[in-house]
């Protein structure tokens, strides 16, 4: 009603301007909110092709190492693949599995797997991007009770999969376990391809601390 009042008296050219004005500026507007959608649009195409990159270049390679992992260390067969999407401009990484062996059946590894497998395949996850990826100029892997699930584990293969390491690869290994029979057994192992080996048995708390026995 103000703007009536204040507009009362305006010419026709004057008003005529005034509306021009308005339309200009919404325009103006327009043009900016269409240049945000075409840039957001751009962005998003950006992050896809660089999603499919990564499948390609990275993912694929690591997906295929970690199956030969798993297929070494536990006789359970299945498929397992890694792959990133692109959804409301931001990426995420997903692990797939497949026990079926069609292209359809691709599930989320907590959605089929019991906890026993899904132990062996993050060893399998683990030994697969440390080796594929070596970033780090000391090689080295911190497994802690790798065999609690031996019954689905080859322990026999772990060990091979150990010794290869340190051997060829010159990887430090750093294992507990709260097996002492388990220990020995990684040990004896060990020491019988030639692998030095530095125990340290934790024998619980103490007055300074934790008390242990280095050998």
């Amino acid at each position: 009603m103000a703007e009536r009042n204040s507009c009362g008296d305006c010419t026709e050219e004057e008003v005529s301007e005034n509306f021009a004005g308005k339309i200009q500026r919404l325009e103006e507007q327009i043009t900016h909110a269409n240049d945000v959608k075409k840039r957001a649009q751009q962005i998003a195409e950006h992050l896809k092709s660089e999603a499919e990159h990564f499948n390609e270049s990275t993912l694929k390679p690591l997906s295929s190492r970690i199956q030969k992992f798993h297929d070494v260390l536990s006789s359970f067969r299945y498929e397992i693949s890694l792959e990133t999407k692109t959804a409301k401009g931001g990426t995420k990484l997903n692990q797939r599995v497949n026990r079926k062996g069609n292209s359809t059946d691709w599930v989320h590894p907590l959605a089929e797997l019991s906890d026993g497998q899904i132990s062996v395949q993050g060893l399998a996850t683990l030994f697969a991007a440390s080796t594929e990826y070596r970033w780090s100029r000391w090689p080295s892997v911190l497994l802690d009770d790798p065999l609690q699930s031996s019954d689905l584990l080859h322990a026999s293969a772990f060990i091979d999969i150990l010794r290869g390491l340190i051997k060829d690869l010159k990887y430090q290994v750093f294992l507990s376990s709260h097996d002492l029979e388990e220990a020995r057994y990684i040990i004896r192992k060990c020491e019988r391809s030639g692998i030095d080996v530095s125990q340290c048995h934790l024998l619980g708390p103490g007055v300074n601390g934790v008390r242990a026995v280095f050998s």
